[in-house]
């Protein structure tokens, strides 16, 4: 609500005149031109006679939101703007009353030191005075040289038992350097034993840090051998495992012949059998069926021994199976050992 004393033309004909000054018209020069007025009075009036007159004269024909815009925006630099001049004048207000603080407090020690000089010349005047005194005394003095002479003795009295303090004195100052030299030298030497001791420490530390290097280096050296191992027992794995493959087929293979083998025999075995029937049904044909049992009882022979021929290859095959399952065994247990002592190689100690 506005202020008593402040209307709208009042503020209308301020801002026109900062406008026809060349100047944009804000509510400080409004302000500083009517010499009255808070901001918060200025500062809406100035805000509708901007609203009622400069924005139909420059805006006119546009669009009303861009309109809108373009005096939302102005105001916010408006506002900045402001803001901106108060933080200055602020910041200029701090700086005028340091600057009135210090002006005053050198204003301080000029009126002290006047008040000093002032001091001092009375403390002249009065010396002044007193030498004039102590002259006067000094005549006196001299008219007066016998008391001036008992005086000087009983001062030569005064002196010599001064002298007597002052030795006595000089011996307690003697005995407190000596024992202060002494404090010293007791505290140089512990000082000493201190920095001699810490030194001992660090060479100590020195040398656990370089075993600790030397140890370092010694655990990647066998960490890198033990890299180098592990590659070369997995090469061996690898190999290993394609010779078991193949031992594998072989036994495969193998197996299969002695199937082919039983088969035959299993055969051979029924055709035998069917002869010896037909010798038996045939009687009359006996010799020669008894040279056609022959004939294939040589066959089942040879039969049998390749079956039994085929079943030693096949437990050898085996066996070897077994021996490399068992290599192969030894070298996984061989590779765990390896790999352990490789992770507590590279373990901190």
């Amino acid at each position: 609500m506005a202020r008593l004393g402040i209307t709208f033309e009042d503020v209308s004909a301020a801002a026109q005149a900062v406008r026809t000054a060349g100047q944009e018209p804000t509510v400080d020069r409004v302000r500083e031109l009517l010499g009255t007025g808070s901001k918060s009075t200025i500062a809406p009036l100035l805000k509708r006679w901007r609203q009622e007159f400069t924005g139909e004269q420059k805006i006119e024909g546009l669009p009303a939101e861009l309109i809108q815009a373009v005096k939302a925006v102005y105001e916010q630099l408006e506002n900045s703007a402001q803001e901106k001049i108060r933080v200055a004048r602020q910041q200029f207000a701090e700086a005028e009353a340091q600057l009135q603080a210090s002006l005053q407090a050198e204003q301080e020690r000029s009126s002290a030191l006047l008040a000093a000089k002032k001091d001092s010349d009375e403390r002249l005047h009065l010396a002044q005075e007193q030498c004039l005194t102590l002259a006067e005394q000094l005549d006196v003095s001299r008219r007066e040289g016998q008391q001036v002479q008992m005086a000087c003795a009983q001062a030569q009295s005064q002196v010599t038992e001064l002298k007597v303090v002052q030795g006595e004195l000089r011996q307690e100052l003697r005995a407190s350097r000596e024992h202060l030299e002494h404090y010293q030298q007791r505290i140089a030497i512990e000082r000493q034993q201190e920095r001699d001791d810490f030194r001992t420490q660090l060479n100590q530390q020195q040398q656990r840090l370089q075993q600790a290097d030397v140890h370092q280096q010694q655990l990647l050296a066998a960490g890198e051998q033990l890299r180098r191992e592990l590659s070369e027992l997995q090469q061996g794995r690898v190999r290993d495992e394609a010779a078991m493959a193949r031992d594998q087929e072989l036994l495969q293979v193998l197996r299969d012949q002695l199937a082919q083998a039983q088969t035959q025999n299993d055969s051979l075995s029924q055709q035998l059998q069917q002869q010896r029937d037909a010798v038996q049904r045939q009687g009359e044909v006996v010799q020669q069926q008894q040279l056609t049992i022959s004939s294939l009882e040589q066959q089942g022979i040879h039969s049998k021994q390749d079956a039994q021929t085929l079943r030693q290859a096949l437990a050898q095959a085996e066996q070897e199976v077994r021996a490399l399952l068992a290599d192969k065994a030894d070298v996984q247990g061989q590779l765990r050992v390896l790999q352990q002592l490789h992770q507590a190689g590279q373990a901190p100690a």
